[in-house]
């Protein structure tokens, strides 16, 4: 496996919940992910340095990057940030 090319603009999510702050809302996600690779960065950084990640439950934590990953579909890199 090849290691991929990370560099230039890479775009941070921020992860979206409800209108009442329970439940991700992945739908809004995708389309902020949709939104940001249209818009030209070169990689996707779910989890990063928006600082929500450390609040999340292992489950949604795990669902946040899954999702962020297939939604992807390696248009660009994928980087999960890792942080405990």
């Amino acid at each position: 496996m090849s290691t991929p090319d990370i560099h230039g603009i890479i775009g941070y999510t921020v992860t979206p919940f409800g209108p009442n702050g329970e439940g991700l809302d992945l739908d809004a996600l995708g389309h902020s992910i949709d939104r940001m690779i249209d818009a030209g960065v070169h990689a996707i950084a779910p989890l990063g340095s928006t600082g929500e990640g450390a609040y999340l439950s292992d489950a949604e934590w795990d669902q946040v990057a899954e999702f962020s990953i297939r939604h992807v579909a390696k248009r660009v890199p994928t980087i999960v940030s890792v942080s405990d």
